[in-house]
């Protein structure tokens, strides 16, 4: 049996249905902004999600967030535009590079930042290995050979840094290090150990001597002054070098 409600024409009536509607779209209304809130919510929560998982990637890989890095970077091109500033023409003198033209390559040698192994890098690619010797790998590549031998046409060039308009055109780059461990570096490889003594630790000697470093020349015979390289430290290579001749 069907029932059937018939509505009376009565005001109050009327007026009961308009609120029941009024009500009922409010009520849908408010439903689906909280489901539009509800979507949004997941989706900013997923995105946090998403960058906290990336920054914490990024922190596990480089030690260092993209900012700190950034920030590090332009402190550094702040530092190196300043003293580019004052250079002359006399500064901007040649510089040794090393290229390979198939990969379009340029290597800008730093002493005492990697530079061994970038020349047996820039040698093995490039097939300026020595003859006598199997060459399987850079590491194969003799250190004497990497840095005294003669080099393959087009392997090492020097350009004029003035000449910025006709440098060529490749991936340019070069490797950073601490400056205090390079300095550390250089003492060890060029004081401690003895390969240079006749020429680097005999030219420290002399100067600390003219220059009365460590102390006075033996006026009354009662001190000696040690000529042997083995007793530069690192403060006099330092402040040797600090000095203007």
């Amino acid at each position: 049996m069907k029932i059937r409600y018939q509505m009376t024409g009565s005001p109050m009536t009327k007026a009961a249905v308009r609120v029941w509607s009024k009500m009922s779209t409010s009520r849908l209304k408010r439903h689906f902004i909280s489901i539009l809130l509800t979507i949004f919510t997941i989706l900013m929560l997923l995105h946090l999600h998403t960058y906290l998982l990336k920054a914490m990637m990024r922190s596990l890989l480089y030690g260092a967030s993209d900012l700190e890095t950034m920030e590090a970077f332009e402190t550094r091109q702040t530092l190196l535009d300043a003293r580019c500033i004052n250079m002359t023409k006399e500064d901007n003198g040649d510089i040794d590079v090393m290229t390979h033209t198939p990969h379009k390559l340029l290597y800008c040698p730093v002493p005492k930042a990697g530079k061994t192994f970038w020349v047996r890098v820039f040698r093995f690619i490039s097939g300026d290995v020595p003859n006598h010797v199997k060459v399987k790998s850079v590491f194969d590549v003799d250190r004497e050979f990497a840095h005294y031998a003669p080099w393959k046409e087009g392997v090492h060039t020097k350009y004029k840094l003035v000449n910025k308009p006709h440098f060529p055109r490749k991936l340019k780059f070069l490797v950073a290090r601490d400056p205090y461990e390079r300095i550390l570096s250089a003492y060890i490889d060029k004081i401690f150990l003895m390969d240079f003594w006749f020429s680097h630790g005999s030219a420290i000697i002399d100067q600390r001597d003219r220059l009365n470093m460590m102390a006075k020349a033996n006026a009354d015979g009662s001190r000696n002054v040690s000529r042997c390289p083995y007793d530069i430290t690192v403060s006099l290579l330092v402040t040797l070098d600090t000095i203007p001749e």
